[in-house]
């Protein structure tokens, strides 16, 4: 696969040893020494980015190799690299691992064009070529590493000054202490990460548990890909043209965070705390808090995004003394699920389970949207809020018209469900005014809420001079004459008031209730309801009567039927269960014979190459490529075999089905 190869390597160097010193560790015993040198060496390949070393220097000793000014360019990266490699023999063993100590330094690396991709191979060519073609890596090694570098790429992210210190080999990276910059963000921290090589080179799952850190980090950049657009969205505090993040399928991290500012969206979060564990394409939180809107939270759940064009969350929060003003002008949430926040002056505390889909402006889609819980007022005041504003006018109540009203300990537990908020009953009480409160809203905010008001009669009729205070009086002795109650009687009047329309344009409507709230038409229509149920019940016990013994006869023949259909399903079940063990157990017997013949082969090849240890050892290796080969297609006979024994059972299960939905019919229609 090497298209070009040229430069000059000056090499002086002696090695003489045995495999079994090197095996042993015993370097020492080792005759290596000399000097190596590379200039201007040009290496292409396949599947490889161009390589181009500019100088190296290596001092050859038995115990370890000196590495002086490596300087190379790897594709559109730069790598500059000293140290030393304490046991350079362990190359030439598969048993050993090459350790040793290096500085690492680079302005530029461009980790993206060295993303392995995975590449499909026919079986028809594989089956023509009867051989594998891989590409070896070196893996064997660990080393304790110092490095910096100037500026990374990696996807559509950048790195700038990015710098760790640890112990680094192809399965594990152990950093003691690690920094970098991504864009205006700062991230530190230490910990590990696992399986490195097979997740860069064969898009396998990077493993790993890291502790973080940061004085600042901006979420949005990861959910845009324009760094143009993005800017211009979040100085406009506008969130539609953000991306959802997507998780990868290939991480399995756990991450325990620490950041003193965390953008999101446009919303800031303080001294955000918390652990993260990041795997399948999800992100599990654990006792995330953070301060923001004036209060602080505290939340576990996940964020999940296996579905790409619909992302799912779960949270289950705990706010503490957010502030009304700032909670309803940066989250829509809080807009559609409380409204009335917008008139509210103070702060409140929350406890509410949360769920739903993620929209494409990375906020949560509320038609998806399911919740419970409960929104308490610990000091605040609500003002300009029309629906009451709309009772106070028609009763001619001033207090409802132009006071604010006090909603101090109020709380209100509700649930979100189709797109719809419905808020428990709850009690408020306001200048002599008792008050209980139950209904619902819309996401589109729509309203319709019943309130039971215990008013005071001197509050409606107080200065009852002028037309609006008699057309308060007015309208509700015009109801009362109805049902034959009068008004002047009690010193309170209980109302029911209906609200539907909107916040902005309320529609109100009154009812003379009962003290707890039952109007005189509904007694009545109760009582017709109860006659009614009554005549109704005895009817359906004679129905009943005969329905039964009807009933009685359909279950013993469904009885007879099931019995018969089920007596045929085992029968053809049976039969193919036994074909399909017979298939699998004849594939085994030959998958056994192919990797016997492939091993006795394998072993020859080793036999033959005598006593002389290069032979010996390249006859190993071969051998070890047979038997890896013979074990692949041992593996596809007894995968052959596996799949014509599924495809037995599947024509049984397609034909018991058949019959099972014949039966069912027939027992259907009876």
């Amino acid at each position: 696969g090497v298209t070009q190869l040229s430069g000059v390597i000056d090499a002086d160097v002696v090695a003489k040893t045995r495999l079994s010193t090197i095996e042993k560790g015993d370097y020492e015993n080792a005759n290596i020494n000399g000097e190596a040198s590379i200039k201007n060496l040009v290496y292409v390949a396949d599947d490889l980015p161009k390589i181009i070393i500019k100088k190296s220097e290596i001092t050859f000793t038995p115990r370890k190799a000196i590495v002086q000014n490596f300087d190379a360019k790897l594709g559109k990266s730069d790598l500059q690299v000293h140290g030393n490699i304490d046991n350079i023999l362990a190359y030439f063993s598969p048993e050993k691992t090459m350790t040793g100590d290096l500085v690492i330094r680079s302005k530029y690396f461009n980790v993206t064009e060295w993303m392995g991709e995975e590449e499909a191979t026919s079986s028809a060519a594989t089956a023509a070529n009867n051989t594998v073609a891989e590409t070896e890596i070196f893996d064997r090694f660990k080393f304790k590493i110092d490095a910096k570098i100037g500026k990374i790429d990696y996807d559509i992210y950048q790195l700038i000054n990015s710098s760790t210190n640890g112990t680094f080999s192809s399965n594990e990276l152990i950093i003691k202490d690690f920094k970098t910059n991504l864009d205006k963000s700062d991230i530190a921290g230490n910990g590990k990460l696992t399986n490195i090589f097979n997740y860069v080179f064969k898009n396998e799952t990077l493993g790993g548990d890291l502790a973080i850190r940061s004085d600042f980090f901006d979420l949005n950049q990861f959910m845009e890909e324009d760094n143009s657009v993005k800017a211009k969205t979040i100085a406009n505090n506008e969130t539609e043209n953000l991306e959802p993040i997507i998780i990868p399928d290939n991480v399995d991290v756990s991450i325990n965070a620490k950041i003193k500012k965390l953008l999101y969206t446009n919303i800031d979060l303080k001294d955000f705390s918390g652990k993260l564990f990041v795997k399948d394409s999800k992100v599990e939180m654990q006792k995330v808090t953070a301060r923001t809107f004036g209060g602080k939270f505290e939340a576990d759940g996940y964020y999940d995004t296996k579905d790409a064009e619909n992302p799912k969350y779960k949270l289950t929060y705990d706010i503490k003394k957010f502030d009304f003003k700032n909670s309803f002008r940066k989250l829509n949430t809080i807009q559609k699920i409380a409204p009335i926040a917008q008139f509210i002056q103070g702060n409140f505390s929350s406890k509410m389970t949360i769920e739903g889909v993620v929209g494409k402006d990375m906020m949560p889609d509320l038609n998806s949207l399911t919740a419970d819980g409960f929104l308490q007022t610990i000091d605040g005041f609500i003002t300009d809020f029309k629906p009451l504003k709309e009772i106070g006018e028609k009763l001619n109540i001033k207090k409802l018209k132009n006071h604010k009203i006090n909603l101090k300990g109020t709380k209100n537990w509700f649930e979100v469900k189709d797109g719809k908020i419905k808020v428990r009953e709850f009690p408020l009480k306001y200048q002599g005014i008792d008050m209980k409160i139950a209904g619902s809203h819309g996401i589109s905010q729509d309203i319709d809420y019943n309130i039971l008001a215990k008013i005071p009669m001197k509050m409606i009729d107080q200065n009852a001079v002028g037309s609006a205070a008699k057309k308060g009086l007015a309208l509700l002795n015009s109801q009362a004459s109805k049902l034959g109650l009068n008004l002047n009687a009690g010193e309170f009047v209980n109302v029911k008031i209906k609200l539907t329309g909107s916040i902005f344009k309320p529609k109100v409507k009154f009812e003379l209730v009962g003290s707890g709230g039952t109007s005189v038409k509904e007694v009545i229509t109760q009582k017709l309801t109860e006659v009614k149920d009554s005549v109704i019940t005895e009817v359906k016990e004679v129905v009943n009567n005969e329905k039964e013994k009807l009933e009685e006869k359909a279950r013993a023949k469904k009885a007879a039927l099931e019995k018969e259909m089920n007596a045929r399903i085992k029968k053809i079940n049976d039969a193919a269960e036994k074909s399909a063990n017979k298939v699998r157990t004849e594939g085994k017997k030959a998958a056994a014979k192919v990797k016997k013949e492939g091993y006795k082969q394998a072993d020859l090849l080793v036999e033959k190459a005598g006593s002389n240890p290069f032979k010996k050892k390249a006859a190993q290796i071969a051998a070890k490529k047979l038997k890896k080969e013979t074990n692949k297609k041992a593996d596809q006979v007894i995968q052959k075999a596996n799949k014509s024994a599924d495809k037995i059972t599947q024509q049984a299960n397609e034909k018991t089905a058949k019959i099972k939905k014949e039966y069912e019919a027939k027992i259907g229609r009876l």
